[in-house]
């Protein structure tokens, strides 16, 4: 199902993926009393209005981090949860022009496209407008049958968000665990403290199956991965080798990849993010 720009898919019993593009996807988890949009994506269009054809409740809207294609409709809602961290990082696509222009840069790169010109003025025009509420560590958020765990995890981004939908078992994590994860962009962190995060996030590996990523594994199909791919991802970033890595160019970010070998999974970083 299509509408206002977005492919509407559901994929589980109560979550719909709600896409942009193939290359950026945004869930929204229904619970009996109340729901959860996670992530508002580039802002191709209408997204509020496609939520509110979906659910009859209330829901929250929560961002995984600041990066732009996760929080450029956050400006249609009335209020907005991210980590308190990462606030600042969150306005500045809506107070600083030029983080819009980088915006369209990267829109452009991963072909995807506003659904009306008039969309795209909106976005342009987007101010701050919204409440911010801040997520925590350890939080949870009851949506009546559902109950939603917020884990931070620092790598990607400084304090990214992964959401755990503890009845069903299933992990919600932005860009924290991706098939080809990536630091090189903006303040991604160092490949220790990435480790680190990993590591803290296989500590609750009892609690989920599967792990989902807002990017479908850089695939157009809806693909979670299992969780043991966490280790897959630490044990990369472990054997980085520089002579083994490749130049990657992401869009206006640029660093190295190494990929390990018989394994389909890599990680991109920058040579001041090697803790050498």
């Amino acid at each position: 199902m299509d509408k206002n720009g977005f492919h509407i898919e559901k994929v589980f019993d109560n979550v719909y993926k709600i896409s942009d593009s193939p290359a950026m996807n945004n869930f929204l988890i229904l619970g009996s009393k109340k729901a959860m949009l996670i992530d508002t994506g580039c802002a191709v269009g209408n997204l509020r209005e496609v939520v509110e054809s979906l659910c009859d409740t209330e829901y929250y809207v929560m961002n995984t981090h600041f990066h732009s294609d996760h929080v450029g409709a956050n400006f249609q809602f009335d209020e907005v949860y991210i980590n308190e961290k990462e606030e600042e990082m969150m306005l500045e696509l809506f107070t600083d022009p030029k983080e819009k222009e980088t915006h369209l840069v990267m829109m452009e790169y991963y072909d995807t496209h506003f659904h009306t010109e008039l969309d795209k003025q909106i976005f342009l025009e987007s101010k701050p407008t919204f409440k911010v509420r801040h997520i925590h560590d350890g939080d949870e958020f009851d949506l009546g049958n559902i109950t939603i765990k917020a884990i931070e995890i620092s790598g990607h981004s400084p304090a990214g968000i992964a959401f755990l939908e503890v009845e069903n078992k299933r992990l919600f994590n932005g860009d924290i665990v991706l098939r080809h994860a990536s630091l090189i962009h903006k303040n991604g962190m160092d490949i220790r403290t990435f480790i680190a995060g990993m590591e803290k996030l296989w500590t609750y590996s009892d609690q989920f199956d599967i792990t989902i990523a807002a990017h479908g594994h850089r695939k157009p199909s809806f693909e979670p991965l299992p969780k043991e791919f966490i280790l897959k991802l630490i044990q990369c970033a472990k054997e980085i080798d520089i002579d083994k890595s490749v130049e990657k160019i992401e869009c206006v970010d640029k660093g190295f990849e190494y990929k390990m070998e018989n394994d389909d999974v890599s990680l991109a970083y920058k040579l001041n993010q090697l803790n050498m």
